[in-house]
Parts: structure tokens; sequence; C-alpha cells
């Protein structure tokens, strides 16, 4: 009996194929990949593609605050600056010893939807875990426990996200454009 196409075993894969996906190499690409060849995408493609990932808070922060650009606190009495930016978040070097600070874009982009309604709002940094009820402490120790919110609010004031009352003791709203 003859054998025809259709009874006829399948070869597999050729031995190439087999080598390259059991560790060996075969000097050859797999199917699809061009490896001498660079991403089609182009440095404005890439940055528009960003544009659309980052928030609107992180966009206002990077535009205002350049990092190693010395700040002071809302009370003046204390001095910070912006260490790094992150696809993560925000580095800030806090106080004398500059102590190294990362907190999450979330935090900041959330910040607008905490103060949004409320008109003034305590920045009520505490030197706890724990902020107090209401203050703006106390939504970003949700990200992290440390007393953040005297930085953050300049930071924030400097992107036009907000605005600083410096009385005693300092309070916080949303600028009228985040409304």
């Amino acid at each position: 009996m003859q054998e025809t196409p259709d009874t006829q075993p399948h070869p597999g894969p050729s031995p190439s194929y087999r080598s390259a996906h059991r560790g060996g190499t075969t000097g050859r690409a797999p199917f699809g990949v061009r490896p001498s060849r660079r991403p089609r995408s182009t440095r404005r493609q890439v940055t528009g593609i960003l544009d659309l990932v980052t928030g609107r808070v992180e966009t206002a922060v990077r535009a205002t605050s350049p990092p190693g650009v010395p700040l002071l606190t809302p009370t003046g009495r204390g001095r910070f600056s912006v260490a790094r930016y992150s696809s993560d978040g925000i580095v800030l070097l806090l106080g004398a010893k500059e102590a190294v600070t990362p907190l999450p874009w979330r935090a900041l982009e959330e910040t607008p939807d905490f103060l949004r309604g409320r008109g003034w709002v305590f920045i009520g940094s505490v030197y706890s875990t724990e902020g107090t009820p209401g203050t703006l402490d106390a939504h970003l120790k949700r990200y992290l426990n440390r007393a953040t919110a005297g930085w953050v609010a300049v930071v924030l004031e400097r992107a036009g996200v907000l605005a600083i009352d410096r009385g005693r003791p300092s309070r916080v709203k949303l600028a009228h454009e985040w409304t």
C-alpha cells in the first residue's frame, strides 16, 4: 500500500527550532523577531504614550519642581528637595539629614479628589503612624507612615494643584483650576 500525502507523518519542527528551544542557539532569531532592527517608534511617539499614561498631577509636578532645587516647608523652617522622579513616584529628601522619602504617584494623584468640595483642610503633620482624620497628613499616611504632608503640600502648590494658608495651623485647599 502506497502512502498518500494525507497519511504521511508530519516531520515536526525543524532541528534548529528544537535546539533553540532547548537552550541551544541556532544563530538565527525565532520567527517574527528582528534583533538587528530597532523598534520603529520615535521619541515623539514614546513621549505621547507617556503623556497618556502619566496622571495630571504627575505631569504638573514634573514640570514645576525639578530635582535638586531647594524648597521650604509651609512654615519656612524646614528645607527639602526633590531627589528624583520615577515611573512609580517621587522621591523627596527631607530635612537637614535629607531623609530619602519615596511617595507613590497614586498618593499625589488622589489628593485633588481628597480635597475636592472640602474648602480649607488642615495639613496636620504629626510625627506618628496615624494621622488626624480629615487632614492631608491622614490622606498621605495611607501610602507612607511618615509626616510628609507639609513637604508634599509645597510641591503640589508649585504645581498649581492646591493653595496653602501659611498661618498657624497651616491649611490647604484645592486650587480653583482643579475643582
